[in-house]
């Protein structure tokens, strides 16, 4: 389904386009090469991990009711992790935290964070049965994710952060405010003026780059997931002031990518209902990562959970997948960029 025709914000030269609403929505064709079932039931009872590991598939998805975590593989086969029993005596009540850029850009690992152990899984690991700690964390991990590479963890707390060197287990811990990934886009104050910032971050979580990005935002929600094609997404607070607030008078919220490479190239999809009863709830618009070099895989909470694939190039929509009980669950999806 190709959306509205674009418009582009003069002060700014961004991209919008409007999310149609949950009607046509729920009429979206199905994705072409979907790598998740047409409906992703988060309820539904998965098996054990098998003494063996994980063989021969990528992980594409998994989610966590803060107890257990289940993992999805790319043949569709599902499976509960064990949890670790020495993370479960480590006396801290924090449970499982289950970060949403937790899966590896490949889908070969996975990692999460249980009563302050950080454990990894790898897809083909000889002994996945000792499923120990990589490190013990000290603090409560409020989000995560992968350096560029693979090669490190960020874990994130509300006043820390932490570098895991996954090879060598060694732990730093970091001053600069490092997101984990290769970009972070962020609102920053220069002189009084709030400026989006497109910020980028080495394998070793240090800053490499920052660059101003002129887009018609007033605040990021949420991580920014980068691509392996060199763009970055993140949910945002449109600015209404700057995108005619006599069209869209309730411009909540929306998702923006933005190409690191060609800062000419940005897009903004802006869900833009037309009552107050349609208005979505904070959150209920944000991206879960890259379908393809440049399709974003956005999560659209309304009359159905489902997650679409936005085409920032033609501004086409599909349908990737449906998801059932996902109020309770964290989810996290890999990125197949």
């Amino acid at each position: 389904m190709v959306l509205s025709p674009p418009v582009r914000d003069r002060r700014t030269g961004t991209r919008l386009v409007l999310l149609p609403d949950d009607a046509r929505l729920a009429a979206l064709p199905r994705a072409e090469h979907s790598f998740l079932p047409a409906e992703l039931d988060l309820t539904g009872e998965a098996p054990p991990m098998p003494g063996r590991g994980l063989r021969g598939e990528r992980i594409v998805g998994a989610w966590t009711d803060q107890v257990d975590v289940v993992v999805l593989l790319a043949d569709g086969a599902r499976y509960t992790l064990p949890h670790n029993p020495q993370s479960a005596a480590s006396g801290h009540g924090w449970g499982v935290r289950l970060p949403a850029r937790a899966i590896a850009a490949d889908g070969s690992r996975l990692f999460y964070v249980e009563n302050g152990g950080l454990v990894v899984l790898t897809v083909d690991e000889p002994d996945p049965a000792s499923h120990a700690p990589r490190a013990h964390v000290g603090f409560e991990v409020l989000d995560g994710a992968w350096t560029p590479g693979d090669e490190g963890i960020v874990l994130v707390g509300e006043h820390e952060r932490l570098y895991v060197d996954i090879t060598t287990g060694t732990t730093r811990r970091l001053t600069e405010r490092a997101p984990g990934g290769y970009y972070q886009l962020a609102i920053e104050d220069q002189a009084g003026t709030p400026v989006p910032m497109l910020s980028t971050w080495s394998a070793r979580a240090k800053l490499t780059g920052r660059q101003g990005y002129p887009l018609p935002i007033a605040g990021v929600v949420g991580p920014t997931y980068s691509s392996l094609s060199g763009w970055a997404t993140a949910a945002v607070r449109p600015s209404t002031e700057a995108i005619l607030p006599a069209t869209l008078p309730r411009a909540l919220i929306g998702v923006v990518a933005v190409s690191g490479d060609s800062p000419n190239r940005k897009e903004l999809l802006i869900d833009s209902p037309q009552t107050d009863a349609q208005v979505r709830c904070p959150g209920c618009v944000a991206p879960v990562g890259w379908a393809s070099g440049s399709e974003v895989l956005v999560r659209l909470r309304g009359t159905q959970d489902q997650l679409v694939r936005w085409n920032t190039i033609t501004g086409q929509l599909s349908r990737e997948s449906t998801i059932v009980g996902g109020d309770a669950h964290v989810l996290a999806v890999m990125s197949a960029s």
